[in-house]
């Protein structure tokens, strides 16, 4: 039976489900949008778009595009002609009326619309929830994060989007671009975004299946711009939202850009992560550094 995602304490507990870590997250990719693109365009700018693979082995990827409401944009739909023509699987998730999800798989924007989409989608099944350990579910953090999203508006479409990622069956990974932006209606870019303050080396980790997934964009005409909010101090006992909301660290949070690229990447060697940092906290984590030298700085917020 499918939660009722109109109930707020419904929707609380299956966000309190996830790591709080993963729910700072959300809010911190819900910062970058509020500022870092607070002169774009909103109908320029478009979320939900997942990525996963049909194998552990396979080097491609197919698209899941996540409505947590039936609508969609002149943007999206230019979004999914260029995933069309690049010959990548698309299929449309969605929550119908009864509160079930459902997909369609789009392989062609001929006479496509939005009641098309509705009459035309299949049941999609979900697995058992992923148990993740409660080491990695600080309950204070959680409730700090819940209250950010509520403050947006946003508990139940994150509730919606949490039970999806954390139930739906079938994936072998599953990567999210945190936004798309549309310049000058014909490219495309997209942002990989995180909080996050350098090594002792001075570098910043990315994963290595991060890294092919936007690797695999920018070889599909994808513009690919990977930001860091980096914090002021090295102390994960902090909470990610305080150094954005408590005044003794506002302004002191430094946006840092690059482009993500192959060459960005080049010549790196791939290490292991702590297993706390993968997403349900269980396992552990190929990554690479990236030199803080490879990043622009694009102010302090």
């Amino acid at each position: 039976m499918m939660p009722d995602f109109s109930n707020d304490k419904v929707c609380v507990d299956i966000l309190k489900q996830d790591k709080h870590t993963r729910l700072e997250g959300i809010c911190i990719e819900e910062f970058f949008k509020e500022k870092y693109l607070q002169n774009v365009d909103r109908q320029n700018l478009s979320s939900g778009w997942w990525f996963s693979k049909e194998s552990s082995v396979s080097k491609d990827y197919y698209i899941i595009k996540f409505l947590t409401e039936i609508l969609l944009s002149e943007f999206d739909m230019f979004i999914f002609n260029h995933f069309i023509n690049c010959n990548i699987k698309i299929f449309i998730v969605f929550m119908g009326r009864d509160g079930s999800y459902y997909t369609y798989y789009l392989k062609t924007l001929k006479g496509f619309n939005t009641e098309h989409l509705i009459s035309n989608a299949s049941p999609y099944e979900c697995t058992e929830l992923k148990t993740i350990p409660a080491f990695v579910r600080d309950e204070r953090r959680q409730n700090q994060a819940i209250e950010f999203l509520r403050e947006k508006g946003l508990i139940r479409k994150s509730a919606i989007e949490r039970f999806f990622a954390n139930r739906v069956a079938g994936f072998k990974g599953l990567w999210d671009v945190d936004v798309f932006e549309w310049f000058d209606n014909r490219l495309i870019k997209a942002y990989e975004v995180k909080q996050k303050f350098p090594s002792a080396n001075g570098c910043f980790g990315i994963n290595q299946g991060t890294t092919n997934f936007l690797l695999y964009l920018s070889k599909h005409h994808i513009a690919v711009e990977h930001v860091i909010l980096k914090k002021p101090i090295d102390d994960k006992h902090i909470p990610a939202l305080d150094f954005v909301t408590k005044p003794n660290y506002v302004g002191l949070n430094e946006w840092l850009s690059t482009e993500f690229s192959t060459s960005s990447i080049q010549n790196l060697v791939a290490k292991k992560s702590p297993s706390y940092t993968s997403i349900h906290g269980r396992y552990a984590l190929s990554y690479y550094d990236m030199d803080m030298s490879s990043f622009d700085s694009k102010g302090f917020i």
